[in-house]
């Protein structure tokens, strides 16, 4: 990574466990002199909590307004490289004409499949389909819902027995790694088209990365896991 301080700033809903992990990793230094600089929630939640433990800048806006005016104004404060839009909330085009390019999403299905659910429903729609693999997506933002142009995809075996709370943590976990290695080739500006896929076991599963994935020895460190999992 190159050092030039790069921006990343998170849109979270929720306990923002994708933000915990990113979190960790800039603090173990896998992405260089990035930094998350802003959250931006449409609700208090424990996104905000853990920000404001962290020293990170966090704010509750209004998504509702159509042209969701007071998110382009905090986007164009804070000056950011990459923003994580792990909100539910639909992108409106004004945000989307302004700062596409920059917005990237987690999806937690192989997209085309199952687009339009949130989180772990996505999930669900899947094993109920009867679908051999989940996995999931990470893909730039643009006006049509979740039909971006993937980043990086990883496909996740399933097994018969298998219901949402038996893959839900190994979902999650793909999603982490999906993602940090999204945002390092983004901030980068690495083309690693011709990156060869990856096979990485998790949890007992093999998992099938589209690209070559690093830090493959600390991905193993299950106190890792433990660090960023949800409080219940």
């Amino acid at each position: 990574m190159e050092e030039n301080n790069k921006r990343i700033v998170f849109l979270c809903s929720g306990g923002g466990g994708n933000l915990r992990f990113i979190k960790r990793a800039v603090d173990n230094g896998w992405l260089g002199s990035a930094s998350i600089v802003t959250v931006l929630t449409d609700r208090e939640c424990g996104a905000n909590e853990f920000s404001r433990l962290h020293g990170i800048d966090n704010k509750c806006i209004d998504f509702t307004a159509t042209s969701q005016i007071e998110l382009i104004e905090c986007l164009d404060l804070c000056q950011p490289d990459i923003v994580i839009t792990n909100v539910h909330r639909i992108i409106r085009p004004d945000v989307i004409k302004k700062f596409g390019g920059k917005l990237i999403n987690l999806h937690y299905s192989l997209l085309p499949a199952f687009g339009g659910s949130i989180g772990m429903h996505s999930v669900q729609k899947t094993i109920a389909y009867g679908a051999q693999f989940t996995g999931v997506t990470v893909h730039f933002v643009d006006e049509s819902l979740d039909g971006g142009r993937p980043l990086f995809q990883t496909a996740i075996p399933l097994r018969g027995t298998d219901n949402v709370d038996s893959v839900m943590d190994l979902v999650f976990r793909c999603g982490c790694i999906s993602l940090l290695a999204s945002i390092t080739s983004f901030l980068c500006s690495r083309d690693d088209s011709d990156s060869t896929e990856d096979m990485f076991e998790i949890k007992g599963r093999h998992c099938l990365f589209s690209k070559q994935i690093q830090f493959q020895d600390e991905m193993r460190n299950e106190a890792l896991w433990e660090d960023v999992k949800l409080p219940k």
